[in-house]
């Protein structure tokens, strides 16, 4: 994609990138947040933990949530 042949403005682009990445960002928070309660539930009372936590949670909140991967915009 070519930036001249852009009808938006740069200025307008900008917004956008930077709303993208302010979005990831809290996204990201939000994640970390979860795995450290979650990793502090489990040290202070994992027989709780364990009968209240989703299987899917421990997958989805091992990982930190910097190495994630954000899935490919769709194709057109």
């Amino acid at each position: 994609m070519s930036w001249a042949c852009c009808s938006k403005t740069p200025l307008s682009i900008a917004t956008h990138v930077l709303a993208a990445v302010r979005t990831v960002n809290r996204l990201e928070q939000v994640s970390e947040t979860m795995r450290y309660a979650l990793n502090t539930l489990a040290a202070a009372a994992p027989e709780w933990l364990e009968s209240r936590i989703e299987p899917h949670w421990s997958e989805r909140y091992l990982q930190r949530a910097d190495s994630y991967r954000l899935p490919a915009p769709a194709a057109p």
